[in-house]
């Protein structure tokens, strides 16, 4: 029997096509996985930074309106009063600071001295800087007296670079010296502490003695 022909002596059978499937390993989506929790941990992030900027813009306002506020409250003729005040308390903190007394240099004196040694006379000079000498005229029993005084007035660290000169015989034959030194500025100044702890005592109203704008200022008085 013959062929038509239109038919095809021979053929090849077609396969469908098929696309190959790729595969996807586990790690590429435990690295998606974890590209994804870190860029949500960053926007959380990036949201609380923005939230909490505008909190403490909010709060610095209101602070702000607050402090107006109480600025507005406060009467000025009061604050003028306030400043007043304060100038006082340091007019007075340096005034204590540079007050003279000499309470305390007389009591140390009075332990220093021996019972065979007197002081006659006192001359004080105090240094801007608040450091003071002395000057003392004074008659000991004899030698002996002198010299233990020396050694007493050496001893004491409120008494530096004493010296002894003018040593003579006066006319009751006693031992006469004047005394040099530079003494400790807490035997002449009054401390705060010192102010505070000291007893109230009665004033007795004195005439002021005119002063003279100097560096040093020199106290001479008779013992």
């Amino acid at each position: 029997m013959a062929l038509s022909p239109g038919i095809p002596t021979s053929f090849v059978p077609k396969q469908p096509v098929q696309t190959p499937k790729r595969k996807v390993s586990p790690g590429s989506n435990v690295f998606l996985l974890a590209s994804l929790a870190i860029a949500g941990i960053s926007i959380l992030a990036a949201g609380a930074v923005f939230g909490y900027g505008q909190y403490l813009s909010h709060l610095e306002t209101a602070k702000a309106a607050e402090l107006k506020q109480e600025q507005d409250s406060v009467n000025a003729d009061t604050l003028k009063d306030y400043l007043r005040l304060k100038d006082r308390f340091q007019s007075g903190e340096s005034l204590l600071d540079n007050h003279i007394i000499l309470s305390g240099f007389f009591n140390e004196l009075e332990q220093l001295t021996l019972q065979n040694v007197q002081f006659t006379t006192l001359t004080i000079a105090v240094a801007g800087d608040g450091t003071a000498k002395v000057s003392m005229d004074g008659t000991a029993k004899n030698f002996n007296a002198l010299a233990v005084q020396s050694n007493s007035v050496a001893a004491d660290p409120l008494f530096k670079s004493a010296i002894f000169s003018g040593i003579a015989f006066d006319t009751n034959n006693r031992i006469k010296f004047v005394l040099t030194a530079n003494i400790d500025p807490t035997l002449i100044h009054v401390t705060q502490k010192q102010a505070l702890a000291a007893p109230a005592v009665p004033v007795q109203q004195v005439a002021p003695a005119p002063v003279t704008p100097a560096a040093t200022s020199t106290a001479t008085t008779t013992l």
